[in-house]
Formats: C-alpha cells, sequence, structure tokens
C-alpha cells in the first residue's frame, strides 16, 4: 500500500472516514487470508503483527513525525509547522517544539500542525537529536496509539 501512502504528511489532510476506508482494505486482506488458509481468526493488530505488516494507521503517523523530523533538522522547508526552538536556536542541540492552533476549528484540526503537535513534542529530546535514518527506525519501536 506504498502507493497510497504517497506525501502522506502533505495531503494528511483527509477525512477520517478516507483514512478508514484504506486501513479497512488491510484489515480485509488480513481476514481473508487468515480464512484462506484456515487459520484461527485473531484481532487486526495480531493479524498484522504475525504477517510482518505494519497498520496503515501507524505507517502514516510514522511517515508523517519523520516529515516534521526532517522539518526540524532543516532538511526541508516547511514555514507552516511553526516549529519553535525549545532553548537556543541550535536544532541538534536543543530539539524543536510543534506548536499547534490554540483553538483549531473545522478543518484546522486535521492539519499537520494540531495532528502532531501533542505526539511530537512527547518525544524524548535523545530521539529528536537523532539522524533521519535513526529517527525512522526508534519509530517504528513505539507501539501504536489509539
Amino acid at each position: 500500500l506504498p502507493h497510497l501512502e504517497f506525501a502522506a504528511p502533505v495531503f494528511g489532510s483527509i477525512s477520517a472516514k478516507l483514512s478508514d476506508s484504506i486501513e479497512r482494505v488491510q484489515h480485509h486482506f488480513t481476514y481473508r487470508l487468515y480464512r484462506r488458509f484456515s487459520l484461527r481468526q485473531k484481532s487486526y493488530p495480531v493479524r498484522c503483527r504475525t504477517l510482518g505488516l505494519i497498520p496503515v494507521s501507524t505507517r502514516r503517523r510514522n511517515l508523517e513525525l519523520a516529515f516534521v523530523h526532517s522539518v526540524a533538522l532543516g532538511l526541508h522547508y516547511c514555514p507552516q509547522l511553526n516549529l519553535s526552538p525549545s532553548r537556543g536556536t541550535n536544532s541538534l542541540r536543543f530539539p524543536h517544539k510543534l506548536v499547534p492552533d490554540l483553538h483549531p476549528r473545522g478543518a484546522r484540526k486535521l492539519f499537520i500542525r494540531n495532528r502532531l503537535a501533542e505526539r511530537y513534542n512527547r518525544l524524548p529530546g535523545r530521539v529528536k537529536r537523532l539522524r533521519k535514518a535513526a529517527f525512522a527506525g526508534h519509530l517504528l519501536s513505539i507501539p501504536p496509539s489509539p
């Protein structure tokens, strides 16, 4: 499903309904696979783990967090993210914080800055200081969030 996730950080403001329908494709595939091979049915996260798949929602979250991280490192330019240094100005020594809108309404709630601010700011400073490849590897070890 990588084709469905192309440019996920940029076009990430899709509706929850559309996002859920993309997730259902993988959900249905794993269900049919278990049924076809007469395996005992398990929950969707367990089926994904057993088959070595990552749920679509988790992959999207990881892509978006990696994008925010690359902006913080100066690898991409995106002034709409509104990153502010926690202390000082050196982004590798002092990790940035993602500043969300104060009271987002309507479609603004889905804007990448408002969706990811809490998750990105919760990451430890040592993780935010990692280079791009190491950061992406760390994201795979984070359990999926609801």
